[in-house]
């Protein structure tokens, strides 16, 4: 589990670890501005590390269908060094189950990271941040991701990032970066026997974004220099398809039969 596999915070009194439960427990939009009141009665300097872990790991992760309203939360409480690192839990939240081998076949673990994904996207694209490299790097994520067999977590973590370009006035095409993401995902999912749930959280991710395949086919045709097939042909050379998460090695393609995505 994720909780697991994350370096706890500085442990903080039992006191202000069960006034955060309950407040977050009863947490909604009726109470927020009361919440907030509350939570600054009690909650020091010393307590940020574990609130921002703790709306990372044990909410963010499990409850996607509140991210605004934890989002508001912090923004409310008006603390830049809280947002920080909740910015900074959630990167390093990610990168420990991107590098924990359960996310590879367990889709539980891999709901998490797909949580995460739309977490981190609501944090930085949504509110027209960009997500830095140093940080994580999308394309290279995703180039590691299939040398190790780990597009089966990382395609769809990598599109509930971008997901939220639809709400950014920044991340939307023509916005390079945004493009050149999207031109690898569209090059991946037309490599030869990648498994439908791959090739359809790609389809999904250009509906919501309200854009055309074929729009992006063009562009990779009129950019051959930014075309990432080369490097996709000769990393795919180096892998067993037989035993791959990945790659279908005997099913026929079925395109009626396409099944939803986790």
């Amino acid at each position: 589990t994720l909780v697991s596999c994350t370096e706890p915070v500085t442990d903080v009194p039992q006191d202000v670890a069960d006034k955060t439960s309950f407040l977050m427990n009863n947490l909604m939009e009726a109470n927020l501005e009361q919440t907030v009141v509350e939570m600054k009665k009690f909650l020091q300097p010393s307590h940020w590390g574990f609130l921002a872990q703790h709306l990372v790991v044990k909410r963010a992760s499990l409850e996607p269908n509140y991210h605004r309203l934890y989002l508001t939360l912090v923004e409310k409480l008006g603390l830049k060094e809280l947002e920080a690192l909740v910015l900074n839990s959630s990167y390093s939240s990610c990168k420990a189950l991107l590098q924990s081998e359960k996310v590879r076949h367990s889709t539980s673990e891999r709901a998490l990271l797909k949580n995460l994904g739309s977490w981190l996207g609501l944090l930085t694209i949504a509110r027209n941040k960009p997500l830095l490299t140093k940080n994580l790097s999308i394309k290279e994520l995703l180039f590691e991701g299939m040398q190790k067999g780990m597009l089966i977590a990382i395609v769809p973590f990598v599109c509930k990032v971008l997901e939220h370009c639809g709400a950014s006035k920044i991340f939307k095409p023509p916005n390079p970066w945004m493009m050149g993401i999207l031109m690898l995902l569209v090059e991946i999912r037309g490599l030869p026997d990648l498994k439908w749930t791959l090739m359809f959280e790609v389809e999904v991710l250009l509906q919501r974004l309200s854009i055309d395949m074929g729009d992006i086919t063009q562009q990779i045709a009129k950019n051959p220099d930014k075309t990432n097939m080369q490097r996709l042909e000769q990393i795919r050379k180096t892998i067993d398809i037989h035993n791959s998460t990945d790659f279908m090695s005997k099913e026929p393609h079925a395109p009626h039969a396409k099944p939803k995505a986790e």
